[in-house]
């Protein structure tokens, strides 16, 4: 059974109801890890709790996502404490190195554009004025940014441009890091995922236009790319040569080459609440349009759109926009899965060596959810599958790809099966050790994911957690599922 020294390693962060449980481990007489992703934030919460008195709490930075982190984190608790006890991951929104970066990077930068522009063209249609749209791009979009000749003149020539083409490329850039092998192939070395979205909006700006000319040769509607310059913004650190009003100047030229435009001009700026954004929708208030400002985050919006109110400008007025948001099942399925089921199984491969070395044994607890059931699937053979890591990943694999296609119909169902799967294998691989594998759902707890509603309070919550992993050994199983204290079924 677990007993006083013994060591407790949770991924929680600085989140309220995640400190609940560090506390009750900590009172339970334990010496607890605490783990972050943002080493500030963890700090912080580290020293929150040794304010409260809890000395037995240490604190280092660690990443699930990422494997250098995770070889670092488990050297340091060898070292350190010479292994653990008790593992409680708890998952947030996140992703994996390079592939969920670049994944996100390329659906903001090119499919968000792509989408908020097929949105508003039957407007632009349909103006007597006609219409401008401005793609922000970058001279990392050029097309000499490819290391393959032969795929700069297949996206160069307008005749077999197509998105298709544009797409495929995307997704064989994609499938190439997510086997880390893009730096062998023909994509760009430096800031890879940037310049590749820049390159797709490129592409897509000049075959755009290309349709726009033959198929409404009558209507004024232009389609262009703008580089800003090297500007001084949050994303550049700060650095460059221009500030955000000089970058901004150098779309108002494309906008404002002659004067076609009058007070009923209406131009919408998208996903930009500060920096850039803001002085364009200032520059295009000056110039006498009706500007619609736009951020994915409301409150923020808001704040800058009064912002500007107060300066003056009152033909400025604020709608909330996610452009990325016709993909947004896709995108948050592969933060998910990515955080929630890799994340959790690539920490636990992490620290299992130190597991098996213990002679007091391990508790591995992974935070399911009654999402997770089997009886959750649509699908009574898949229920029936035969358990293997190919399974579980193939099922996740076919789940998002029938959501790029808007054919879906959960990450906590493919956690479930891993701690199933990985107990079986730990039972038979090292009999002898008292290594216990399990899912716990903490319950309905109010929480930020939940948006504040649930019957639990945090402490409640975490307290469902803390039974499961101090449960004593004659009445510990491995590869159980348990709902708020009780044994459920997976």
């Amino acid at each position: 059974m677990v007993e006083r020294g013994d060591h407790s390693c949770s991924n929680w962060g600085e989140q309220r109801h995640r400190l609940r449980g560090l506390q009750q481990f900590a009172i339970a007489g334990l010496r607890v890890v605490l783990t972050a992703r943002d080493a500030d934030r963890g700090q912080e919460a580290h020293q929150k709790l040794k304010h409260e008195g809890l000395q037995n709490i240490s604190f280092h930075q660690l990443d699930v996502t990422d494997a250098v982190s995770r070889t670092c984190f488990a050297s340091w608790l060898l070292r350190e404490h010479g292994g653990f006890n008790i593992l409680q991951d708890h998952g947030s929104k996140g992703f994996i190195l390079w592939y969920g970066s670049a994944k996100a990077c390329i659906e903001t930068n090119y499919y968000g554009a792509k989408y908020i522009t097929q949105a508003l063209l039957p407007l632009a249609r349909h103006s007597d004025q006609g219409a401008r749209f401005i793609n922000v791009g970058s001279v990392m979009g050029q097309l000499t940014n490819l290391r393959n000749a032969k795929l700069q003149r297949e996206l160069a020539c307008l005749e077999c441009l197509s998105e298709a083409v544009i797409e495929g490329m995307l997704d064989k850039y994609l499938n190439d890091v997510k086997q880390h092998a893009w730096g062998d192939k023909s994509w760009p070395l430096k800031f890879s995922c940037y310049k590749m979205s820049k390159i797709a909006l490129h592409a897509y700006t000049r075959l755009l236009a290309t349709q726009l000319e033959k198929g409404f040769p009558d209507k004024m509607i232009f389609v262009n790319c703008v580089d800003l310059g090297p500007m001084r913004t949050d994303i550049t650190a700060g650095m460059g040569k221009l500030s955000p009003s000089e970058g901004a100047k150098n779309i108002s030229e494309v906008v404002f080459s002659r004067k076609w435009w009058n007070e009923e001009t209406v131009a919408v700026v998208t996903g930009r609440n500060k920096g850039i954004g803001f002085e364009v929708c200032k520059q295009f208030a000056i110039a006498g349009l009706r500007v619609v400002l736009t951020a994915r985050d409301a409150d923020r919006g808001q704040e800058a759109h009064q912002k500007l109110k107060h300066e003056g400008f009152q033909n400025i007025c604020f709608h909330q926009l996610d452009v990325t948001d016709a993909v947004s099942h896709l995108q948050e399925g592969l933060f998910c899965f990515e955080t929630n089921y890799y994340g959790a199984k690539y920490i636990t491969q992490a620290l299992l060596p130190l597991a098996r070395h213990s002679d007091q044994g391990a508790r591995i607890i992974n935070v399911g959810s009654v999402m997770g059931q089997l009886t959750n699937l649509r699908n009574a053979k898949l229920q029936r599958e035969c358990l293997s890591e190919a399974v579980i990943e193939g099922m996740l694999d076919k789940y998002l790809n029938d959501v790029k296609q808007h054919a879906w119909g959960d990450n906590k169902i493919a956690l479930h099966a891993y701690t199933r799967l990985l107990a079986t294998e730990l039972e038979k691989g090292f009999p002898d050790k008292m290594i216990f594998l399990n899912c716990v759902d903490p319950g309905p707890v109010r929480t930020d994911i939940t948006a504040g509603m649930g019957k639990l309070s945090p402490s409640e919550g975490a307290e469902n957690i803390v039974w499961v992993a101090l449960l004593p050994c004659e009445e510990c199983r491995s590869g159980k599922f348990f709902s708020v204290k009780k044994l459920a079924k997976y």
